[in-house]
């Protein structure tokens, strides 16, 4: 299952107080703390005017907040600047994120990495921990992941919970630094029983795969739900996955359909097409294809490839959504263009028998062969049988065979009915009693009228060694 980064800003409000400042000062501090801000304000007042950055840097975050003043980030980017521009941390971390953020001034990355780079060299964990995400996404600086695992550590080893979290998931896929899963599950641990849900749900993840720990289906579970709880998409879906298969639970369909529903519903796509199978299948709920439609719309929407396709053959069909070929066209394209094979096959029939677009049969070869390297054995015949024909495409009786072995293999019984066909006759490959009698004895058990009543007529034709090798080799044969 895919993990995820979680990208948060840092919260403005970090209030600090000089050792040996002025009792008055203190006083201030201490109504901040109370919620007295009008008693804080007084008490600050004698400070600012000296220009003491603590007391600028308290001030800023008075009205980056709205407290006992009027909320103005303009008045708050102000006095962070005086104090920043003194060498307060605090203030140049907080100075930065308005940079940022475009909160009070205009937008300036260039700036935020700037005053995060200061605020970071003095220690200040949020600042690393910033300054480590605009070096991640290469915002304001150029990209760079080896630098960006470094700051995340210097705030991680301070607590830094977001920080320790982006630690865990930079270890877990040796993304600018070594892959190392035990670690990872360490520093997710930390975020994790600190409550930060994608920490939480990182680590099921790694609990539940043993990647660094020993692997517990119970225990991923717990971190599952405690992420769940929180609204986090990934652990609802994955919470969905363990009811669905039993996984440290008891299986539980009407549980799978409403971790599915609860993530779907916040937008998850993987859920949203999975909710969508469940409503078409009349698993844990009543069988409801407009109910399946929409669900499989919503994923579809967000380029889910298995919801595109699904939501093509109701289309193509009438079921759950009034029948159109148009939208059925449009939809296998989408899946079809992100390689699933069905999506290709159908795509290919529609231009081949010119349904809802005109008959094409030159894009109709390119889909079929397309969903036949990709080993779908309905496309392998129908291609087969273009060459067979030369129908838009030059006559090729050796690809032609080709083909029919191809979806033969895979168990298509009329594929099996020509390639035996071809054996018979000598048509692209030699000549071979014993291989026609083979495909048409394979397709004959699988049902197959046609090749059934070939087989009395050809086992004349050969002896009772022949026949005795075929028949070995029919009990044995098992579709690939």
């Amino acid at each position: 299952m895919n993990r995820r980064l979680f990208y948060l800003f840092l919260s403005l409000a970090l209030l600090t107080a000089t050792p040996g400042a002025a009792e008055t000062y203190e006083q201030g501090l201490e109504a901040i703390a109370r919620g007295d801000y009008e008693t804080a304000l007084q008490a600050l007042k004698p400070f600012l005017k000296s220009g003491q950055p603590e007391a600028q840097y308290n001030l800023g975050v008075l009205y980056d907040n709205g407290l006992g003043v009027e909320q103005s980030q303009e008045k708050a980017f102000k006095w962070y600047e005086l104090a920043a521009k003194q060498g307060d941390g605090n203030a140049q971390n907080n100075l930065a994120a308005l940079y940022q953020a475009g909160l009070g001034t205009e937008p300036n990355l260039e700036l935020a990495v700037q005053w995060y780079t200061l605020a970071a060299n003095q220690g200040i964990s949020s600042a690393q921990y910033n300054l480590g995400l605009l070096y991640y996404k290469g915002q304001g600086v150029g990209k760079n992941v080896s630098r960006a695992a470094k700051l995340y550590k210097q705030a991680a080893l301070q607590g830094e919970v977001k920080a320790q979290n982006n630690l865990g998931q930079m270890l877990d896929h040796g993304e600018g630094i070594a892959q190392d899963f035990a670690k990872a599950v360490s520093w997710y641990t930390k975020a994790a029983q600190a409550g930060d849900a994608s920490a939480q749900y990182n680590l099921g993840v790694l609990v539940k795969d043993g990647l660094g720990t020993v692997q517990n289906y119970d225990v991923a579970l717990q971190w599952f739900n405690l992420a769940a709880s929180q609204g986090d998409l990934d652990a609802q879906a994955n919470l969905a996955l363990m009811y669905k298969n039993g996984l440290g639970v008891q299986q539980d369909d009407q549980a799978t359909v409403y971790w599915y529903k609860m993530a779907a519903e916040q937008g998850h796509q993987g859920a949203q097409y999975n909710l969508g199978l469940m409503f078409r299948n009349g698993i844990g709920v009543t069988p409801n294809h407009e109910q399946a439609a929409y669900w499989f719309n919503l994923a579809a929407k967000q380029g889910e490839a298995g919801a595109q396709n699904n939501l093509g053959q109701m289309y193509k069909n009438g079921i759950g959504v009034p029948q159109d070929d148009q939208m059925a066209l449009f939809w296998y394209e989408k899946a079809a263009t992100q390689n699933v094979p069905s999506a290709q096959y159908d795509f290919a029939l529609m231009y081949s028998n010119g349904v809802g677009v005109a008959q094409n049969y030159t894009i109709a070869l390119k889909w079929l062969t397309r969903a036949a390297d990709a080993d779908f054995a309905s496309a392998q015949y129908n291609l087969a049988a273009l060459y067979e024909s030369g129908l838009s495409v030059d006559q090729d009786l050796k690809a032609a065979f080709y083909w029919y072995q191809r979806a033969a293999q895979h168990g298509n019984t009329s594929a099996q009915f020509n390639l035996a066909h071809m054996f018979y006759y000598g048509l692209g490959t030699q000549q071979d009693n014993v291989g026609a009698y083979v495909w048409w004895s394979i397709a004959a058990n699988l049902g197959h009228i046609g090749s059934e009543k070939n087989l009395p007529q050809l086992k004349a034709l050969l002896s009772v060694e022949d026949v005795k090798a075929a028949n070995t080799f029919v009990s044995a044969w098992q579709p690939h």
